[in-house]
């Protein structure tokens, strides 16, 4: 995994626990417990945010944008 795909992560990461004021942190918890529950599924995130990979990523975009100004 390169640098990108790390600093992607974390800003991914960092969306889902404080972006929209926290408001998928629960969310993104209940995605993590099924990961470590070894049942983890490709659409889990979309489907607990209910928005499309598309759209999610336009929010961590748009949040991290807010980050740096």
């Amino acid at each position: 995994m390169g640098f990108t795909k790390q600093a992607q992560g974390a800003a991914l990461c960092h969306y889902l626990m404080y972006g929209d004021n926290g408001a998928n942190r629960i969310k993104f918890a209940g995605v993590i417990r099924k990961f470590l529950d070894l049942n983890p599924a490709a659409d889990d995130l979309p489907k607990a945010l209910s928005k499309s990979c598309e759209e999610i990523e336009k929010a961590v975009a748009s949040h991290m944008k807010e980050r740096v100004e």
